[in-house]
């Protein structure tokens, strides 16, 4: 995660995270979004932390996150 691919599984592990931004961007640009990049990346950052704060047992940080997330999206620009 430090940028770049160096192993198999780094490869794999950053394949996957960029497939998953291109969904989310997908679904932003589908959603009539000014920047679906941008808000790609800040909703895949608020995905990733949720899951950080999760395996560290700190599990309201999903539902935070979630909250974040929806005053993204509604005050993302169309």
């Amino acid at each position: 995660e430090l940028g770049g691919c160096s192993t198999e599984l780094g490869c794999i592990a950053q394949n996957a995270k960029d497939t998953m931004r291109a969904f989310i961007a997908r679904i932003a640009e589908e959603g009539g979004f000014s920047d679906p990049q941008r808000l790609a990346v800040e909703v895949q950052l608020l995905l990733e932390g949720s899951i950080v704060l999760a395996q560290a047992g700190k599990v309201e940080g999903v539902q935070v996150a979630r909250e974040v997330a929806g005053l993204l999206i509604e005050n993302a620009e169309k």
